[in-house]
């Protein structure tokens, strides 16, 4: 099924013998789209402007780019602009202030050829130092070259009904304590690497102490308890990593991620665990995957090994913006922290989890 030599495999379990493509038809080519000559979107959006779809109002012109901050993991945010019609056409970029700057602010869409001339993308920066300290909001619109959303078309009954696509931007300009020293919160996530400690309770010379697995786990590395054979540790008295972080934003259920790696859980009088806290809460002891018996997986073995990890969340209430520590204890030595991160209310979706924080 993997490496057919015809097309047109179906769910018969033998091969075709020939190609057998499918009924083929052809898009009327002559008519450009409702929304004529051109089709705007944005990072973090699924809609399309002009035009209306499950994502925007109906018939709405404007979408909305996610929030930017000085401590963002990366430093832009992108515009796809794109052909929807069939003549080619050219555009301008227009932004209102001087502090905010796209990488390209004109260009031409061709409605065939190569796909680099088929659609752009506009990457757009900010000088943190020149914008408004605060929240501020910033209005990009795209026009054609006639000035305006599209000329009107007189193929299409009603002509062009649709007003200039519009893409609105929030900045949040602020900044930590010059005092801090630590992962700052970007994009309503404060995402960090275990390597990458603030302290360190443990030594070489200890009973148990961390050491980093380069290249181990998803992203960066793994930190482990050694040695392998070493005794469960006691709640919140063995060796410990903490991590300072600062936040900008307050969450009354604030959510803590912790990715680990492979493991099984086989013996009852000894659980693979770990424990976490923020600031001084009392630690709280997690099991990662549950308990089974000697020579079985579990539930969750297929989904630990097709990820090569497995990720628990836990609920922290009431964690005001401001300076804080993040604190993991492994309890037993099976236990490779992989990635941790807060989730302060602007978590997206991604196999990764979100990319390492900025570090003052």
């Amino acid at each position: 099924m993997m490496d057919q030599t015809h097309l047109g495999y179906m769910n018969y379990w033998q091969q075709p013998m020939r190609n057998s493509l499918p009924t083929m038809s052809y898009v009327q080519t002559q008519l450009n789209s409702l929304t004529e000559l051109i089709g705007v979107t944005c990072e973090a959006n699924n809609g399309t402007v002009p035009g209306d779809d499950q994502y925007h109002g109906n018939g709405g012109g404007t979408l909305a780019l996610p929030a930017m901050d000085p401590y963002m993991p990366t430093a832009t945010r992108w515009i796809d602009i794109f052909a929807r019609g069939t003549a080619s056409f050219s555009y301008k970029v227009n932004i209102p202030v001087s502090y905010v700057t796209a990488s390209s602010t004109s260009g031409t869409i061709l409605a065939s050829g190569a796909a680099s001339d088929m659609d752009h993308r506009i990457y757009l920066s900010v000088n943190w130092a020149a914008a408004p300290a605060g929240t501020s909001s910033v209005t990009i619109t795209v026009t054609t070259d006639n000035g305006g959303a599209f000329p009107y078309n007189q193929q299409h009954p009603y002509g062009s009904q649709y007003g200039v696509p519009t893409i609105t931007l929030q900045l949040n300009n602020r900044a930590v304590p010059s005092s801090f020293h630590g992962f700052v919160e970007g994009d309503g996530v404060v995402s960090m690497e275990p390597e990458h400690f603030t302290s360190n309770t443990s030594s070489a010379t200890a009973s148990a102490y961390y050491a980093v697995l380069p290249g181990y786990g998803r992203t960066l590395s793994g930190v482990t308890l050694l040695p392998p054979n070493a005794p469960v540790q006691a709640l919140g008295a063995g060796p410990k990593l903490s991590y300072n972080f600062y936040t900008f934003e307050s969450s009354a259920t604030a959510t803590v991620y912790v990715v680990v790696g492979e493991t099984l859980n086989t013996d009852p009088n000894n659980p693979v665990a770990y424990a976490v806290s923020i600031d001084n809460a009392a630690p709280v002891t997690v099991q990662p995957i549950p308990i089974t018996t000697l020579g079985s997986y579990g539930n969750q073995w297929n989904a630990m090994v097709g990820n090569a990890a497995t990720w628990n969340t836990l609920t922290v209430p009431n964690v005001a913006a401001g300076a804080h520590t993040l604190n993991l204890w492994a309890l037993t030595p099976s236990v490779t922290f992989q990635k941790v991160w807060v989730d302060m209310g602007g978590l997206r979706a991604s196999y990764l989890g979100p990319p390492e924080s900025v570090r003052v």
